[in-house]
């Protein structure tokens, strides 16, 4: 483990964004953050937080904290003793196109805002006690004082249940949000931790300042399709080999893919649905408690599944079994999901709506002011992912924007009966539970009060 402390500054919390599209690292990083430093509007001393996420396609990253450094110099900021947080993305949103070839830099600054980075990997153990957690993290005072966390997840890292489990003990009432890092090309590493690219590892930020609201809303744009199953058999490796329905009048027992296939035979589900789950498979566990609980919740509508949702990662095609992302149990409750993607615009719509009638509704209570925001879209969403970038500017407006394409996100859950990873949630909550998402989108709202 190592951490890097970096006090406050005076001055209103600021949120600055910059996104460029070079061939050389150099010159992609000069020109984000001379965009973002137009957006000042008071002279910064040396800014608590930066963060550059890079296109995949770019090559030379090893140089990125002094190449950030003497841009930031350039341009108006004291750039000693900043430490650049970040990583590799698959794209990044520049001028209304995605490039793999672009990067984007985040600039927060202002009064009192205070925070925290750590970097833990292989050697992270869940028999650490709370105070080992809290003092590998740098936060050593009131828990309390975590407002949130935002999280950086190399793609290798093998133990990031270990790391994210730990932290929700640690830090029970921090709702923790952060994404997976993308493939690099001839680079060791794909986040970045003191100037440096670190593999295996989690990279984090700790926030402390009560002023300063991160908000969270995800959207899916998956529907399910099929009753729901009970998982009967798993092999060693993890391959799902036998299910039971659940709910239905046959409670058919099967291989997985065998009951799709009896479903479309017998009208159960349509061509349509079986061509989209053909192109891109999902599946949702379903994630209420203990099984009777999750029992009542099968014959339920859709919107009242808690589903945490994992990537189809492999075919059995003799046993006609699949393995997904992530540990799977006998007796636990699953359900096949498609990407749909007319479903996701109407979720992100209906999340956004939600989301501003919130703001004006707090803004009126708590005199809260929306900074800026960072837009994480998963890179297999089935529909156009400029469509959604469009919505969310169109939605909350014209403020300072990242958007990146990634593996998938982090975010924390409740044990909720509705959709745990759907609406907006804001810092602090109570009671979370870290997962990694996938197949979504997910709108960070930086906001102060």
């Amino acid at each position: 483990w190592l951490t890097a402390m970096m006090p406050g500054i005076g001055g209103r919390p600021q949120f600055n964004s910059g996104t460029s599209r070079r061939q050389s690292i150099t010159h992609a990083l000069d020109e984000a953050v001379r965009r973002a430093a137009t957006r000042l509007s008071f002279p910064q001393a040396t800014p608590p937080l930066v963060l550059v996420l890079v296109g995949r396609m770019l090559m030379d990253l090893d140089g990125v904290q002094e190449i950030t450094q003497r841009a930031l110099r350039r341009y108006g900021w004291e750039a000693d003793g900043v430490s650049i947080v970040g990583g590799v993305v698959d794209s990044v949103w520049v001028d209304d196109e995605w490039s793999a070839s672009g990067i984007g830099v985040f600039i927060l600054s202002g009064q009192d805002i205070s925070q925290s980075q750590f970097c833990v990997g292989p050697e992270a153990n869940l028999d650490w006690s709370q105070s080992q957690w809290r003092e590998k993290a740098g936060c050593m005072g009131s828990i309390d004082d975590i407002t949130g966390m935002l999280l950086f997840q190399d793609l290798l890292v093998e133990n990031s249940a270990t790391i994210l489990s730990g932290l929700d003990f640690a830090f029970p009432e921090a709702m923790k949000a952060g994404l997976l890092m993308g493939e690099t090309l001839g680079s060791s590493g794909s986040v970045f931790y003191q100037g440096d690219l670190r593999e295996r590892s989690i990279v984090g930020i700790a926030m402390k300042n009560d002023s300063l609201r991160l908000t969270p809303v995800t959207s899916r744009g998956v529907r399910p399709v099929g009753p729901i199953l009970e998982v009967v058999e798993v092999r060693d490796d993890g391959m799902i080999l036998s299910t039971r329905e659940v709910g239905t009048s046959l409670l058919c027992q099967g291989a997985p893919l065998s009951l799709l296939e009896m479903w479309e035979a017998n009208d159960t589900i349509t061509s349509d649905e079986r061509r989209a789950a053909e192109r891109g498979l999902m599946i949702g566990i379903i994630h209420t408690g203990d099984l009777e609980t999750e029992a009542r919740h099968a014959n339920r509508e859709p919107e009242w599944v808690d589903y945490i949702v994992r990537k189809v990662t492999a075919f059995d095609s003799s046993k006609a079994g699949i393995a997904i992302g992530g540990e799977i149990r006998v007796g636990q409750l699953i359900q096949f999901l498609i990407s749909d993607p007319r479903a996701t615009m109407d979720d992100l719509s209906i999340q956004l709506g939600r989301l501003k009638l919130e703001s004006r509704l707090s803004t009126t209570k708590d005199s809260c002011t929306s900074l800026g925001y960072l837009v994480l879209i998963d890179s297999e969403r089935a529909t156009d992912p400029s469509q959604e970038v469009r919505l969310i500017v169109d939605t909350l407006g014209p403020l300072p924007m990242i958007a990146v394409r990634c593996p998938g996100q982090i975010s924390s859950i409740t044990g909720s009966p509705h959709r745990p990873d759907s609406g907006a949630l804001t810092l602090p909550f109570s009671n979370f539970e870290t997962r990694g998402l996938f197949g979504a989108t997910v709108c960070f709202v930086f906001s102060s009060s």
